[in-house]
């Protein structure tokens, strides 16, 4: 895939020693200038996902994109990868999550480009439902009055009256209040063992993984203000 040997072409001249991608000449477009550092190739990330589309399906090129190009390194002028089209930004970070689901990207692209509706386009698209559901969620922290390791996934969203997405969860995993000298119990029994409420419990998981669940939502585009945790239903296993 990769090679040093260039081609005299306008830009190559330019950048001796650049790393190139073998067959991608035409995806070249431009050269890198820094101070201290060797000229280095710029490609086009569209057109190499469109070129590597002639032999292979749409989901199939931007996977080998991001596993077999993108997550080369064979030197300080390796190639830069510019992200000239910021729609398929969204989509690239997006199918990180997305292996193994059935689905295209331009099923996905049509409800970010004609919507800002996340509900909508959760119930209007099964396979951004089926993506969001299938997304598993860890989160464990140690502090000096709590202990804290939960599983959990997204069930249902919806927006509020402010246009705000309520994130429902179901949750399983442990928790823990060190502070008393008691061991970590099953969330199930947590309200039993520390004699508190399941709202009091609840609202800990709420502040534990609403940072995690905020930066999965701004990968479709959603301010992470935004994003609240809803309804939590916890449960002995996923």
């Amino acid at each position: 895939m990769f090679k040093t040997k260039m081609d005299k072409t306008k830009y190559f001249d330019f950048a001796e020693g650049a790393v190139m991608l073998d067959g991608f000449d035409d995806c070249v477009i431009g050269i890198s200038e820094s101070f201290g550092e060797e000229p280095r190739l710029i490609y086009s990330k569209i057109q190499i996902i469109k070129k590597l589309m002639e032999d292979m399906t749409e989901d199939d090129a931007v996977e080998y994109y991001y596993y077999n190009i993108v997550g080369g390194y064979f030197g300080t002028q390796n190639p830069i990868f510019i992200q000239d089209n910021l729609d398929w930004l969204v989509l690239g970070r997006i199918f990180v999550f997305t292996k193994g689901i059935n689905m295209t990207v331009h099923e996905i692209s049509n409800y970010f480009n004609q919507t800002h509706n996340m509900e909508q386009a959760y119930k209007d698209c099964r396979s951004i439902g089926r993506l969001i559901r299938s997304k598993v969620f860890k989160f464990s922290r140690t502090r000096h009055w709590e202990e804290m390791d939960l599983v959990y996934k997204i069930t249902y969203i919806k927006s509020n009256r402010n246009d705000d997405l309520l994130v429902n969860i179901k949750v399983s995993g442990t928790m823990g209040r060190t502070w008393r000298n008691k061991e970590k119990t099953c969330i199930t029994e947590y309200t039993k063992q520390n004699h508190t409420t399941s709202r009091s419990r609840n609202n800990d998981i709420r502040r534990a993984v609403r940072d995690d669940v905020q930066k999965f939502f701004r990968l479709f585009g959603m301010d992470t203000f935004k994003v609240e945790i809803g309804k939590i239903k916890v449960c002995k296993e996923l």
